[in-house]
């Protein structure tokens, strides 16, 4: 698949979980967002920032309370236009019955990510991220 556009490029809202592989996604803000349970396997996700130079989001999930699992990248490369001012993601809150999941596994992140807070406060509730940010194994490229 190859999608490029600005915002919400990818909304994907089926609960069973959807695998999308070798693809192409760009975008500026919350290029992929929505309810379900998606596998990004071998994906390029590159942020633009074509509309505003302050701000970038990957992931925007609305995961379910009761879906076990939201997105999940793996063996993919994010990457930036800019210096730190792109973000991994933000949960989207759209109501009380949603909490956003991401976990990005064995991936490069190049440094237009925002390294000191690679995840924004949810949209809706301005609720803090909380998880594991921890940088073990992930492997750091100069921007494009």
């Amino acid at each position: 698949m190859t999608n490029s556009g600005v915002q919400n490029r990818l909304q994907v809202n089926r609960q069973t979980r959807t695998l999308v592989s070798n693809s192409y996604i760009e975008g500026d803000v919350d290029i992929v967002s929505g309810r379900g349970a998606v596998v990004f396997d071998n994906t390029d996700f590159r942020v633009v920032n074509s509309r505003t130079q302050k701000e970038g989001y990957v992931f925007a999930p609305a995961t379910l309370k009761s879906v076990t699992y939201g997105f999940l990248a793996i063996n993919s490369r994010f990457t930036a236009s800019g210096d730190n001012v792109a973000q991994l993601g933000r949960s989207l809150d759209v109501d009380g019955n949603t909490n956003g999941q991401v976990v990005i596994r064995d991936s490069v992140i190049n440094e237009g990510f925002n390294i000191a807070k690679p995840w924004a406060d949810a949209v809706g509730s301005n609720r803090p991220f909380s998880g594991n940010t921890g940088t073990a194994g992930c492997q750091r490229q100069p921007a494009a």
